[in-house]
């Protein structure tokens, strides 16, 4: 019946489309929304979750072969290349695999935000008439947007806890008890959604605001307590305070800004100040040393694809992984995640604090390669000083966790050894995999593509392999081959 339903209303929005004209992203919107709404009607009728999964793994299919095919314009058709509507179905299936059959409410609510909240969001940004534009990934959004999105997502929230209360969160229960807490968690969950949506590109929001959300809500309400609550109450607002004091800094872009609110709300909303510190030391020590004998390392700043004000890229590359685990601990309570996400740290650490310290060496750096003397500045060089400087920010993030846990000497050694062995990693691709670019105006080697104000010829590596990339891969791979020792 849900599939018929559905199947139904893309055969009248293609109807509409053809027969009145309606605009596509009328039309688009108009199947968004009512989709929704169709899943939170859904239920008392589908008390499993498997005609559910089954019933969006379908419309999985479905979606991708049309949007391959270009059919259902209605649906499909917008002015940027995207899969959201692929993405979507996708949502419901990742959310109702694991959630469906004890908290019902949790996946009719992430879907409802998703569907009046970013329809909303949509409805206003392309209307308004002096819109507030920003941009923190490739899509631009606008201020007024946002707002709308804050305030549906906070109606479909109360909308869908409210009328399925008995079926798995137990939101009454907890406003009874604890009602400030809960207001202050709802409203962070909301804004963790607005976050998301701004954040994501090309229909990705179809996927990160429901998913983002579903997780949001379970760590604020699975276990009924106001713990819970708070804390992830404290993160979004924590989280708030660094952004807006970094961007006034100029610590952070305000790319990087939204970036850093995502990642502080779920790292301290899941794990409080023990997960946190450590990634909030790197954070500010990374940014005090980038800042610090600024006017020498200018002349670097032509090479280098970044520069020291971080954008979300480069919080998405240093802190996502943190995320992760923090996630991923949340759910299965295995505290060995926690010394991965040390090394993870120290990793990006040994890497930005050799950099930092590095350039500023007296003597030419190597060649990790080759080992013939290179330019400073140069990616996959390295100097006894960057190295020195690496293991100095790997030991300080490493020790700033004992004040939350026990570590053995054995256990410091080898997150620090694994963070400088990270770093070495990143000097390595740098090296040899990233794309480095020779400009055709100074004649410059740069990790820019675009370089005094022009197109630059790309001069080996891969065009995809950016520095943000890099420092991801580096992070992940050491850290995953970590598990191994330390688990």
């Amino acid at each position: 019946m849900l599939a018929a339903a559905i199947l139904v209303l893309l055969g009248a929005s293609e109807f509409a489309r053809r027969r009145f004209g309606w605009p596509d992203e009328v039309t688009r919107k108009t199947v968004h929304i009512v989709t929704g709404v169709l899943i939170f009607l859904a239920p008392p009728f589908f008390p499993r979750s498997g005609v559910v999964v089954l019933i969006a793994a379908l419309f999985i299919t479905i979606n991708a072969a049309a949007y391959s095919r270009g059919w259902l314009s209605a649906v499909h058709h917008t002015n940027r290349r995207s899969f959201g509507t692929v993405y979507y179905p996708l949502a419901l299936l990742l959310l109702a695999i694991p959630f469906w059959d004890n908290y019902p409410d949790l996946v009719v609510a992430s879907i409802l935000v998703m569907a009046i909240g970013d329809g909303a969001a949509g409805i206003v940004g392309e209307n308004i008439q002096h819109p507030r534009l920003y941009r923190v990934t490739t899509d631009t959004k606008s201020l007024q947007g946002s707002a709308a999105m804050a305030v549906g997502s906070v109606a479909a929230l109360l909308l869908a806890l409210i009328v399925y209360d008995n079926h798995g969160l137990g939101f009454a229960a907890a406003w009874e008890s604890h009602p400030l807490a809960t207001a202050s968690a709802l409203l962070a969950v909301a804004l963790f959604a607005t976050g998301w949506e701004a954040a994501s590109s090309r229909g990705l929001d179809n996927l990160t605001v429901p998913l983002m959300t579903g997780i949001a809500l379970h760590i604020c309400f699975a276990t009924g307590s106001e713990t819970d609550v708070l804390r992830f109450a404290t993160g979004a607002g924590l989280g708030m305070l660094i952004a807006v004091a970094a961007s006034i800094t100029r610590m952070l872009q305000p790319s990087g800004a939204v970036a850093t609110f995502l990642l502080a709300t779920i790292v301290f909303g899941v794990g409080g100040w023990q997960w946190t510190l450590p990634i909030f030391v790197f954070f500010v020590l990374s940014s005090l040393l980038s800042k610090w004998r600024k006017q020498q390392k200018q002349r670097f700043e032509q090479h280098f694809e970044k520069t020291a004000t971080r954008d979300a890229g480069q919080v998405a590359a240093n802190g996502s992984i943190v995320g992760v685990l923090a996630v991923l601990w949340h759910f299965t309570g295995d505290d060995r995640l926690y010394l991965l996400s040390l090394v993870a740290v120290a990793v990006v650490t040994a890497d930005t604090w050799g950099t930092e310290l590095g350039v500023l060496s007296r003597r030419r750096p190597r060649s990790v390669r080759t080992g013939r003397e290179v330019a400073p500045g140069t990616s996959g060089g390295v100097s006894l000083a960057g190295t020195i400087g690496g293991i100095a920010g790997a030991v300080v993030v490493t020790l700033s966790a004992l004040p939350f846990v026990v570590l053995t000497l054995s256990h410091v050694v080898a997150i620090v050894a694994l963070g400088a062995l990270g770093s070495l990693v990143d000097s390595l691709m740098g090296a040899t995999l990233q794309a480095q670019y020779r400009c055709a105006v100074c004649g410059k080697e740069t990790e820019k593509a675009q370089h005094c104000e022009s197109q630059a010829r790309l001069l080996r590596g891969r065009p995809w392999l950016r520095n943000d990339a890099v420092n991801l891969l580096s992070a992940v791979g050491v850290t995953a081959a970590s598990m191994l020792l330390l688990l």
